[in-house]
């Protein structure tokens, strides 16, 4: 082996520029490989992409799409139960579902939006018609059209027996004036019993008419209420649209309380609102939880919730996307603190000429490292990031060895090109050896069946 770095010292004499162009060459060459790094954080990092558990995993996210973010927002209940909030929420909603990696999202909008698209073809959700506020904020959204359509369905439904209550109850409801208009209209056989209930109608003041339909309303059987349901539901506008009264009226039905329905979406009664931003199965790989991580923060930002609401975005894919800049940090943290060590250690501890001259050459192997990880598609890892200081260690010790042991033989020789050779001479089968021991360390460790380890010894053995 000792012959071989004779050789390769002797060559490298006289070469020298050969082997500093081809040097600068490839350093420049595995730069272009660092802007295609990558970072992996995902779970085939930790488990085994042939486990069961791995695989189980995968068919979830590929059927169910991946982790979830969520938007909590805190605000007064009168803050976010409002016409405004709900524009926002829609508006959030139409946006984030244009963000890549993005499945749907479900949130109070767009869930009583389908619920009532449901309760008008025959669904579950129920909406107290006795509740004579909810009756009067369900006429309000309504136009005199859609009223008069409403109300000769409703008199349709009406049974004989219910007829004549409503009848006897219009009579107690009527003044003197109103009394005898009425019974001149009935004193004239000519005029028709339907023109005679038009003028009834007419007659009634808007106070009157409104009674009636609370009293009218409170007849109604269970088969009435859902032909009822069927008839006012599509005349509804979209939650986004509805007033902030009706609003209040639907979410605080239970007793002034958020029904069971909408706890979730609004716990604390009403203090809080969730929204939640279901996501592909992509959002586990870092880069594109980073994407959706940025984009649902800029869509927060264009939405403009107000001052009033103060929102936060928790889930999975927010803490992987934040992981990447934490990464980022922690390396160049790692980095420089290295350096400075190895200066401090290099200016106190060598006394050698040049002594810093081994960490630029640490450092332009530290470009050779990554940036053929670069080039090979290997992530950078929680592995591969803590080996920054053992390359930059090792690194610098060897190159300190090279060069105290150069310092001696020119002592003894007083001849550059010997000392040079006697330096490779001897310090190159070291450098082979923990070469080898790199590599059969990558082997073992590569055919592991741990992601981690595999990771580690691959960045060990470049």
């Amino acid at each position: 082996m000792k012959r071989l770095f004779d050789g390769l010292s002797n060559n490298i004499q006289r070469h020298s520029k050969i082997w500093i162009t081809v040097i600068v060459i490839l350093t420049i060459g595995f730069g272009f490989g660092l802007p295609k790094l990558q970072m992996k954080m995902g779970n085939d990092v930790f488990v085994s992409s042939s486990s069961k558990a791995y695989k189980y995993s995968q068919t979830y996210q590929k059927k169910f799409g991946g982790e979830s973010l969520y938007l909590l927002m805190n605000g007064r209940q009168d803050t976010l139960l409002s016409h405004e909030t709900m524009q926002k929420v829609a508006k959030f909603d139409h946006k984030i579902n244009q963000v890549d990696n993005v499945r749907n999202t479900t949130d109070v909008v767009s869930t009583l939006n389908d619920m009532l698209d449901k309760a008008g073809s025959g669904g579950s959700v129920q909406l107290n018609f006795k509740d004579p506020k909810l009756q009067k904020d369900l006429m309000a959204e309504l136009t005199p059209k859609q009223t008069a359509q409403l109300q000769r369905d409703l008199q349709q439904s009406l049974t004989p027996a219910q007829q004549q209550q409503i009848q006897q109850y219009v009579m107690s409801e009527l003044t003197p004036a109103q009394k005898q208009k009425m019974a001149a209209a009935q004193a004239q056989q000519s005029v028709p019993a339907k023109q005679q209930q038009a003028m009834l109608q007419k007659a009634l003041t808007t106070e009157q008419k409104a009674k009636l339909q609370s009293y009218t309303m409170t007849l109604l059987n269970r088969k009435q209420q859902a032909g009822l349901a069927k008839t006012i539901v599509p005349m509804l506008p979209k939650v986004e649209d509805m007033s902030t009264n009706l609003l209040r009226d639907i979410f605080l039905s239970d007793n002034g309380h958020i029904p069971s329905t909408f706890k979730e979406l609004l716990p604390k009664d009403a203090t809080r609102m969730v929204i939640v931003i279901n996501t592909n199965k992509k959002s586990s790989d870092m880069n594109s939880a980073v994407q959706i991580h940025n984009d649902a923060n800029k869509v927060i930002r264009d939405t403009h919730f107000g001052s009033n609401i103060k929102t936060r975005l928790g889930g999975m894919p927010a803490i992987i996307g934040q992981a990447r800049g934490e990464v980022i940090k922690s390396m160049a943290i790692m980095l420089v603190l290295a350096i400075v060590l190895m200066v401090i250690i290099l200016g106190v501890i060598f006394p050698v000429r040049r002594r810093l001259l081994p960490l630029v050459f640490v450092l332009a192997c530290l470009v050779w490292t990554f940036g053929l990880m670069g080039w090979l598609n290997i992530p950078i890892t929680l592995a591969t990031m803590a080996t920054l200081p053992i390359i930059i260690g090792l690194g610098t010790d060897f190159g300190v060895q090279f060069q105290n042991r150069y310092e001696e033989e020119i002592k003894k020789t007083h001849n550059p090109q010997k000392s040079i050779s006697e330096a490779i001479a001897n310090m190159g089968p070291a450098v082979g050896v923990a070469l080898i021991v790199m590599i059969f360390s990558f082997l073992s460790m590569y055919l592991s069946k741990a992601p981690m380890m595999q990771q580690f010894g691959l960045t060990l053995a470049i």
